[in-house]
């Protein structure tokens, strides 16, 4: 009986290991196409959203910017705010998703509409702010991360099993 005390640890250490495996399998970086929109700032604003569900919602700060040039019912989400806002007038680059141009068609095509297009990556007046390159970078060494953690715990748990076995044929 004493030896099935034994193997709780190296089912937590596998557990562990496989659980881990499994967060760094899902924080692969998605290679996404993006494609980039250039225009100048006409209005920049940040307001609270709710997102969710029923009583699983929460708050969430948008930081919505509008472009000259494109139709008035498109509003660009930007992930995060450059220092100070976006000021009215300034050169902006949008890295956005590869299919923004078929809502844009139909953006003019349906003024009373509002569409919402998320900016994957965006830099105001040449300065970048953040960049879907970078976004992918950091998911993808967050995924080694969790991989490389998996690893030590798939060799503690090999460890403890083979010390398990060398025990029972000592005992036995």
């Amino acid at each position: 009986m004493k030896w099935r005390s034994r193997l709780v640890p190296l089912l937590v250490l596998a557990g562990t290991a496989l659980f881990l495996f499994d967060q760094g399998a899902r924080r692969e970086p998605v290679v996404r196409e993006v494609s980039v929109l250039e225009g100048t700032a006409a209005g920049y604003r940040s307001y609270t959203d709710s997102t969710g569900r029923g009583n699983r919602t929460s708050t969430v700060v948008v930081f919505a910017l509008t472009l000259s040039g494109y139709p008035a019912n498109v509003t660009f989400r930007l992930l995060q705010p450059p220092p100070g806002g976006v000021p009215d007038g300034a050169a902006v680059r949008l890295e956005v998703p590869a299919d923004t141009a078929e809502t844009l068609a139909r953006a003019a095509r349906f003024p009373d509409s509002d569409y919402l297009i998320k900016a994957l990556g965006a830099s105001v007046d040449g300065r970048p702010v953040y960049s879907a390159a970078g976004d992918a970078e950091r998911a993808s060494g967050a995924a080694t991360g969790f991989k490389i953690a998996s690893a030590v715990f798939a060799l503690l748990a090999l460890a403890w099993g083979l010390l398990l076995v060398r025990r029972f044929r000592k005992a036995g």
